[in-house]
């Protein structure tokens, strides 16, 4: 054999990304979590890059995890029939345990499209309400078990049969703009009535 070289390839953010994450945060008063099948030093990052993850949280305990880590101390998804409306409600083995985290974690790395799931249940039961952008397969049962599913305009088919709004144009700031929309016509219609 004989070695020829080696070579890298480097995906930039859009140049928008940063400040729309800055914005969200600041004044759309929105906490942003970052689920990624990649690697966790990749995926911590791109958190960073993106302004997701703050340099200072970065060295927090619970701030960046793998899929392996979060299922281990929160456990599994337990399901349940609820009296009053008969609908199958999804709840975590280890609430307490998600309580102490789920400030603090920013990026889950690694994540299995069951760890994406679980996340959004684990955020539902403790009285959260969760949006999930996603484009692929993996991202469809988060997106049906999210309030609000939010699927881009240049993902799968599945994805988008599973949202609630496909989102044509692919980009971080399409998803704040539908945010101040529906916070828009909320504030509207409850002025109205």
């Amino acid at each position: 054999m004989t070695w020829i070289g080696a070579f890298g390839l480097k995906d930039n953010l859009r140049p928008n990304v940063k400040a729309c994450v800055k914005y969200a945060r600041d004044q759309g008063n929105l906490s942003i979590r970052l689920i990624s099948g990649d690697h966790v030093q990749t995926a911590k990052a791109v958190a960073i890059k993106s302004g997701i993850l703050r340099p200072e949280e970065a060295a927090r305990s619970n701030s960046v995890m793998t899929g392996r880590e979060f299922r281990e101390k929160v456990g599994k998804m337990t399901q349940h029939k609820s009296d009053e409306t008969s609908e199958v409600e999804h709840s975590i083995e280890n609430q307490s345990e998600f309580l102490v985290i789920a400030d603090r974690l920013k990026v889950l790395a690694r994540a299995t499209p069951e760890d994406r799931h679980l996340l959004v249940t684990a955020f539902k039961s403790i009285g959260r309400t969760v949006a999930v952008t996603g484009a692929g397969t993996s991202d469809v049962d988060a997106l049906q078990v999210a309030d609000v599913g939010l699927a881009m305009g240049n993902g799968c088919a599945a994805a988008k049969e599973a949202s609630d709004i496909v989102l044509t144009d692919s980009d971080f700031e399409a998803t704040l703009r539908t945010v101040m929309w529906g916070r828009n016509i909320y504030h509207n219609v409850s002025r109205f009535l």
